[in-house]
């Protein structure tokens, strides 16, 4: 389903019966997903998860869609101010739709406009953490 059909979707009232359906649905699974995220937290709440912190200051960058939102274009601007304040920043991230050895999209534009940052993708992004906080990337 693409964005404009996407859009359709949640925005017609007088659509179909099966896109009062589709939205019907996505109502329950909003809310499914919603119980669980509750769940979720409790579980960090009251300590059965744990919490990573991170040994260095974090600034993270996300947005709730993919690709096309500025996400990287914003990283390299944060990277060149901390670099311009004395602060020597790393950059971790997931690192989807890797479609080589050499790593996504992502990690090649930042490679060119932050040369020199450590930069690690993995998708455990608490172990990509350690490793740039470490040194290691």
């Amino acid at each position: 389903m693409n964005e404009d059909a996407f859009l359709k979707l949640i925005s017609e009232h007088n659509g179909p019966i099966d896109r009062r359906l589709m939205r019907g649905l996505l109502r329950l699974l909003s809310r499914a997903y919603g119980g669980v995220m509750r769940v979720r937290n409790r579980m960090f709440d009251i300590g059965l998860r744990r919490v990573f912190e991170a040994p260095v200051p974090v600034i993270s960058v996300g947005n709730l869609t993919t690709g096309g939102t500025g996400k990287t274009p914003m990283v390299a601007l944060l990277v060149r101010l901390l670099q311009e304040r004395g602060f020597r920043p790393g950059i971790v991230s997931r690192g989807y739709r890797s479609l080589s050895e050499d790593g996504n999209d992502e990690l090649r534009v930042l490679q060119l406009l932050c040369p020199g940052v450590p930069h690690v993708q993995y998708r455990d992004r608490v172990a990509a953490a350690r490793e740039v906080s470490a040194g290691g990337a």
